[in-house]
């Protein structure tokens, strides 16, 4: 007897496993499609129909206006850089002592 209703427990938790393993799987695969919706409604919603009004560009400019462009630093950076392909371009070779060279030792 006591067999007979350990068996028909373990049939019953037998099919509540399978049964909650099918909802959960379902369940999974429905969340899954309405994130993965979700994320291309936002796609298409602010990068293929991003659409700003005059004001607001406006708005933007105006905020973006307040930094000031540094000139004398952007100068002495153009300056850097011309001096350096000058330097490449140049008959320009370094003198110091070659360290991986075997000829000093």
């Amino acid at each position: 007897m006591e067999n007979k209703k350990a068996l028909k427990v373990d049939q019953g938790e037998k099919i509540l496993r399978k049964t909650g393993a099918f909802i959960l799987r379902w369940f999974y695969l429905i969340a899954f499609l309405g994130v993965l919706a979700y994320t291309i409604w936002l796609w298409n919603k602010f990068i293929f129909n991003a659409d700003w009004s005059a004001e607001k560009k406006q708005a933007y400019i105006s905020e973006q206006s307040v930094f000031s462009f540094d000139n004398k630093s952007y100068q002495q950076v153009t300056d850097m850089i011309n001096l350096r392909k000058e330097r490449l371009n140049s008959d320009y070779k370094f003198t110091g002592k070659d360290i991986f060279s075997p000829e000093g030792f």
